[in-house]
């Protein structure tokens, strides 16, 4: 007799986790696990060129003017900035900067929950490096370089944390699902996305110059899985 307490407990608690609109369904709840369907690292460049300060006028230089940063784009993101200034050789200096930001998107096929109801779902890294600052739910192509702030990803969202973890976003896929906000996937961005050196550059901040102006941080973000709960 003492089991029957902890049972009607046990299924109340089940009752509680069900989805408010599906209760019904609660006894048929199933699990789809979806693997990424495109992840791609974009970059963001903004950069002034060579500059000289005295006579002759001319600048020497070997650094290129895009971003340059290696990614294994079958298994992984790459999220951050760096932001690079050389302020060249007294006493003819011969300055230079480039500003590099990087953010990376994920996006998953729902066409095999078509029809389904949702019930919760879970986003998934295996491993989220610490400059992964700042999720966004895209909406829009990944190209476009200003972010809503109503997108922002804010609690439970983890930021500055490395390693694995989860987020819940069933809301979000419950919509995709259904049609109806576009599924252009989720955003990591960096934790700054000034291009300091270049605002500089233009007057609009002040952050020195020489080595001051050098600033780095880029991770990956890998191992994306998408864990789908649903009703037929």
């Amino acid at each position: 007799m003492r089991k029957a307490p902890l049972l009607i407990f046990t299924l109340f608690l089940a009752w509680l986790g069900c989805d408010g609109k599906d209760k019904a369904g609660c006894k048929d709840i199933k699990t789809m696990t979806l693997e990424a369907a495109l992840i791609d690292t974009v970059d963001f460049v903004k950069h002034g060129g060579a500059e000289f300060s005295c006579w002759p006028a001319v600048c020497f230089h070997t650094y290129g003017y895009g971003c340059t940063i290696t990614v294994n784009e079958s298994k992984e993101i790459q999220v951050g900035y760096d932001y690079h200034y050389d302020n060249g050789t007294p006493p003819c200096n011969c300055w230079w900067y480039r500003d590099c930001v990087f953010r990376g998107g994920v996006r998953f096929d729902f066409g095999a929950l078509q029809g389904k109801s949702i019930v919760g779902a879970k986003l998934k890294w295996t491993d989220k490096g610490q400059c992964a600052a700042n999720l966004y739910v895209a909406a829009d192509n990944w190209g476009e370089f200003y972010l809503s702030p109503a997108n922002q990803v804010s609690s439970p969202w983890p930021p500055n944390s490395a390693g694995p973890g989860e987020l819940e976003v069933g809301d979000t896929v419950r919509d995709w699902v259904q049609g109806k906000t576009p599924n252009h996937g989720w955003l990591f961005v960096g934790p700054d996305e000034s291009f300091a050196n270049h605002e500089w550059e233009e007057g609009d901040a002040e952050i020195g110059s020489g080595l001051e102006g050098n600033h780095k941080c880029t991770s990956a973000v890998k191992g994306f899985a998408l864990k789908v709960l649903y009703t037929d």
